[in-house]
């Protein structure tokens, strides 16, 4: 499983043990904070330090004080560039990517790589990004009907190209990114399912609702969406669906889910996952403990 996700699980859990136990909420936003925009697209820890992706920038707290980068100090091509996913790589420089590209932050200067990049041909909107062991990032990209997948190699700047024209499996939407105990990359589109990919081919895994998924402990893949089916849905290794999870079958509080993820720490080892009911209505955060098949839920009164 990726570490980020782990990391950022365990944020999660102490925003809500906080909000639950001790009734104490401490609120950042463009005032108090100076972050971009109070539109927050993701939140990462690396090296005890908390990396906000935003809407119109990136912000780092480190537990005392805040580093605001605005868009323009990015040299972003412009102002929403809506930041998904943060990353360390190994020589310790700081990637992001989002809407309007991606970007090397080298602890003090920032590199843009998108309109305009010869290698980023397929296209620069990215909406997920993974490193895997040797450190190569996996930078996935698109629009609502076609998606491009990169590899990049930071210490050489080598990149190289998957995309829609010579992988079929890829004219699909596709959201996230993963990476199995195997090696290989896990794709979740809201129009097929699940692409595999081994470095080589697509294999293609027909599911209900991805728009985002995790792994367990057995390696067991949980997904959930809102569009255009809803719910929380359970697969084995080899992604045969196991179980669903939805209002009418089950005490599962909501059915519209958009983020998930699976928490490791051994006192609340379980399947973490955030969403709603309907539009705007009956937010929350939910827990499902397997060995107990019981559904906790947090919102606004708790």
């Amino acid at each position: 499983m990726l570490i980020m996700r782990k990391q950022l699980l365990i944020i999660l859990f102490a925003v809500i043990a906080i909000g639950t136990f001790s009734q104490t909420v401490t609120t950042y936003n463009i005032v108090n904070a100076g972050i971009s925009v109070d539109r927050v697209s993701s939140i990462t820890e690396i090296n005890g330090d908390i990396w906000i992706g935003e809407g119109k920038g990136i912000s780092k707290f480190d537990g005392n004080t805040w580093t605001n980068y605005p868009w323009n100090v990015m040299n972003a091509p412009w102002d929403w560039i809506w930041i998904h996913k943060i990353i360390e790589d190994l020589d310790g420089n700081i990637w992001a990517c989002g809407e309007a590209g991606l970007w090397k932050f080298d602890g003090t200067n920032w590199s843009y790589f998108g309109e305009g990049t010869p290698e980023l041909s397929a296209g620069f909107m990215f909406m997920d990004m993974v490193m895997d062991e040797e450190g190569v990032l996996w930078i996935l990209g698109g629009n609502t009907v076609e998606s491009w997948l990169y590899s990049l190699v930071p210490s050489t700047m080598t990149f190289t190209v998957f995309d829609y024209i010579n992988y079929p499996e890829l004219n699909n939407d596709c959201w996230k990114i993963d990476i199995n105990s195997e090696g290989k990359k896990i794709l979740a589109s809201d129009d097929v399912g699940f692409l595999e990919f081994d470095g080589i081919t697509f294999t293609t895994y027909e599911a209900i609702t991805t728009f985002d998924f995790d792994y367990d402990e057995k390696d067991n893949l949980w997904s959930g969406g809102h569009s255009p089916v809803q719910g929380l849905y359970y697969y084995d290794n080899e992604i045969n669906e196991l179980a669903e999870f939805k209002t009418s079958n089950s005490l599962i509080p909501f059915d519209w889910i958009g983020f998930m993820m699976y928490n490791f720490q051994a006192d609340y080892q379980s399947i973490w996952f955030a969403g709603e009911q309907g539009f705007y209505n009956y937010k929350g955060v939910g827990i499902y403990e397997d060995d107990k098949n019981l559904f906790v839920h947090f919102d606004e009164t708790t």
